[in-house]
């Protein structure tokens, strides 16, 4: 339970200058001498924060319908107008002479007041997106925002976050303001990826304790920061809520995607239930993005994904294969154009993917049978004989050659430098790639130049 103000007690808080104790987050000290104090129980909150999330989600949903509706009453309207337009054109006779003219200027007038509709349908979706953005979640008169304390409290407050309904309910209504408003999006977003990413957040992350071995568990324990950080279900559906905040917020949740990408490297042990978890999760959100065009496919998240193919967890491993099978019958040749980027980068990941069945050699074979038509195969060969060059250049000691694309270039440099271990590995992956390619003599011919 925890305590909270009622009507009354809250006035006399404010009057006092307690706002924190009349916005229900503190300890009962606080509000003593200057409000009534009751004790909530925890469905309560729970269904005011489930409610507040909802009702926001909700909100931008009807303002989204309402503009759509708005559009189409006015294309309605103006294919109504012009359509008695033209039927009284034809009830007129053809004026000829200055009497025609002046029909004419009226015609264009008619395409200037469609125009002007145009700048009209603008207005209003910037009107909408101002409301969205800023007028529900935000401002004094907004109910949503007085309850945004009681949401931070949930992950925040030692007391509430042991509750897992509590601390889930918080999360995902979190999730859902996120997804309302740009803005409050790229405040929190560091609390959100300081829950999903513990071990990999800085000092100055909102969730962070600097305690080291027992002393920092046994802090954990007793702030309730261990029960968050291990609540599988909540760490899941936080993965699926960045799914939906990438596509709404791309340019905001880009600079994360790294990190997001990395949760593919977890669970390699087999006895690691939540990282095997999570890392299945994290794959059905990414391959859901990337197969509905919601993302771009990157080389960094298709070099990941080639070696959960191979993986020991059945369910992880049909995905990734199913990744790869649905890019192949697309029309965009999304594997040939980074193909080579993929098999350079593979070394790289090596580590995080563990031990995997054939290692290297047989996720280029795998990947290597989506390549079987002519034009990319002479195409592959010089990409990929630039790339093996470079690597033999890096593991011989000398300067790398320089590649002409400057694209591959400034991808490579995503991946950071390689060292000479793993450029010797790199050589090997792309010899392993030139070889398994089906050739013809004018690839032959190709390849000797």
């Amino acid at each position: 339970a925890m305590p909270i103000c009622d009507a009354s007690g809250a006035e006399e808080a404010r009057e006092s200058g307690t706002e924190g104790a009349a916005a229900g987050v503190g300890e009962p000290s606080a509000f003593e001498g200057s409000a009534t104090v009751e004790k909530v129980s925890a469905a309560r909150i729970g269904c005011v924060v489930f409610i507040a999330g909802h009702l926001a989600l909700k909100m931008l949903i009807y303002l989204e319908t309402l503009q759509s509706a708005l559009k189409k009453k006015r294309l309605r309207d103006e294919d109504d107008r012009m359509t008695a337009a033209r039927e009284e054109k034809k009830k007129k006779p053809k004026a000829k002479g200055k009497k025609g003219a002046k029909e004419e200027e009226e015609d264009g007038g008619g395409e200037a007041q469609s125009m002007g509709m145009a700048g009209q349908e603008e207005r209003e979706a910037e009107a909408f997106a101002e409301i969205a953005e800023s007028g529900l979640i935000f401002g004094a008169k907004s109910m949503l925002d007085r309850i945004k304390p009681l949401i931070f409290a949930c992950l925040m407050d030692t007391n509430l976050r042991n509750d897992p309904v509590i601390r889930r309910l918080g999360a995902i209504s979190l999730c859902k303001y996120m997804t309302v408003s740009k803005k409050f999006c790229e405040e929190n977003l560091q609390l959100l990826f300081s829950i999903l990413f513990p071990k990999n957040k800085d000092a100055s992350a909102p969730l962070s304790f600097t305690q080291k071995g027992d002393e920092a568990g046994d802090v954990a324990r007793a702030n309730g920061m261990g029960a968050l950080l291990e609540d599988l279900t909540l760490r899941q559906s936080l993965l699926v809520a960045v799914g939906d905040l990438l596509f709404r917020h791309p340019n905001v949740v880009e600079p994360w995607t790294g990190r997001l990408y990395s949760t593919l490297g977890s669970g390699t042990s087999s006895s690691d239930g939540q990282g095997t978890g999570l890392r299945l999760t994290a794959l059905l959100v990414l391959t859901h993005l990337v197969l509905n065009d919601m993302m771009k496919p990157r080389a960094q998240l298709l070099s990941r994904v080639l070696w959960l193919t191979a993986c020991t967890h059945e369910s992880t491993a049909r995905v990734s294969r199913i990744l790869f099978q649905e890019l192949s019958k697309r029309s965009s040749n999304v594997i040939y154009n980074l193909l080579p980027q993929i098999i350079a980068s593979m070394p790289n990941h090596q580590a995080s993917a563990g031990d995997v069945e054939g290692g290297a050699e047989g996720r280029v074979q795998f990947v290597m049978q989506f390549v079987d038509k002519e034009k990319h195969i002479e195409g592959l060969i010089e990409k990929l004989t630039i790339r093996l060059e470079q690597a033999a250049n890096i593991t011989d000691g000398k300067a790398a050659v320089t590649i002409t694309d400057t694209q591959m270039a400034a991808e490579d440099a995503d991946e950071g430098a390689s060292t000479p271990s793993q450029a010797k590995a790199t050589v090997s992956c792309l010899s392993h790639a030139l070889s398994g390619m089906n050739y013809t003599d004018r690839c032959v011919l190709r390849l000797h130049d």
